[in-house]
């Protein structure tokens, strides 16, 4: 989903925007910041993988770390 020029359906991206805090009801002048996050490409030393039932996760070599949210996220609910 995240960094992928597909298209998302009004329904994805009103539930996105709740994901990252966002009413999107109330709060419509900040649905940019779910179409900006949608567009984030996987920050470097991430890497995007998909398991078995095609949910994505993230992976951090350095780290060996894992996570099912995008690295980004933080950010983006910060704006």
């Amino acid at each position: 989903m995240y960094g992928e020029a597909e298209e998302v359906d009004e329904e994805e991206l009103e539930e996105f925007a709740r994901h990252l805090g966002i009413d999107p009801s109330t709060e419509h002048e900040l649905m940019w910041i779910c179409r900006m996050a949608l567009d984030a490409p996987v920050p470097e030393g991430w890497s995007a993988h998909e398991d078995g039932n095609g949910h994505t996760y993230y992976f951090h070599a350095e780290t060996q770390s894992s996570s099912w949210e995008h690295p980004s996220d933080g950010y983006f609910r910060g704006l």
